[in-house]
């Protein structure tokens, strides 16, 4: 599952760019940064990959091309 979180942001910013790129699955608010703060995320935008056990397998500094994800996700599921 993917799941965006709005950090640093407002809101209303937060809105405007999930509307502005279409965006689908579901995103939270990170009001307090203490989602950021438990995930290490140092600076922005940083994607975490989860495994079933809540455990992170990868951390991704900077932007994401769909050929990672998909690598790194594959890793997930092979276990």
């Amino acid at each position: 599952m993917f799941v965006g979180i709005a950090v640093q942001d407002r809101e209303e910013n937060a809105w405007a760019f999930i509307k502005e790129f279409g965006l689908t699955y579901p995103i939270g608010l990170d009001v307090d940064d203490r989602i950021a703060a438990l995930y290490q995320v140092t600076g922005l935008p940083t994607s975490v990959f989860i495994d079933a056990n809540g455990r992170i397998r990868h951390r991704w500094l900077g932007a994401i091309g769909k050929n990672r994800v998909t690598l790194l996700v594959d890793d997930l599921l092979a276990g």
